[in-house]
């Protein structure tokens, strides 16, 4: 692959994990908002809360470095900007609902458990995500089995099969 196509590959890399964020930020804090007892979801405070936690949560983790390529990152590195993307943000959320004097207008029961559970599957997802990446990488460097050849796939790529008898 050439140099142009790699980083054109990686920037649409980049851009589908921001979406994946802010659609993770967005869905679970709205399961969390019908769980939740004796709050309406037709509430339009938290609907737009939760649009602009979901939309701010990927520009902070731009500007911390959570997009950065996992090539030779540790999950625990990739982890800890994650973490530090969503506690800058929930902070980030924090002031300006301080600064809008709209704090009286949200559950804390909500803010507590929402922020919980955003961090808790953004970090899961992240978690199988790398795994699965990190198996299928062990996969394909593996030696191949005895009697088995490398052939091309339709995909441009290369597999092992074994000799059909």
């Amino acid at each position: 692959m050439s140099p142009l196509k790699a980083a054109q590959s990686n920037e649409w890399l980049r851009r589908i994990m921001r979406c994946f964020d802010a659609a993770i930020a967005m869905g679970v804090s709205s399961l969390v908002l019908l769980l939740v007892p004796h709050i309406t979801f037709s509430n339009e405070y938290y609907l737009f809360l939760m649009v602009i936690g979901g939309l701010l949560l990927p520009a902070v983790g731009e500007f911390l470095g959570l997009y950065q390529p996992w090539r030779g990152r540790s999950l625990y590195s990739m982890l800890g900007a994650y973490w530090l993307s969503w506690l800058a943000t929930i902070v980030l959320l924090s002031l300006l609902l301080v600064a809008t004097q709209n704090t009286a207008n949200f559950s804390r029961l909500w803010m507590g458990s929402a922020s919980l559970a955003v961090l808790t599957t953004g970090s899961a997802m992240r978690v199988v995500l790398y795994l699965y990446l990190a198996l299928r990488r062990w996969v394909w460097n593996s030696p191949p089995e005895l009697g088995q050849n490398m052939t091309s796939t339709a995909a441009g790529g290369m597999t092992w099969t074994a000799p059909r008898f």
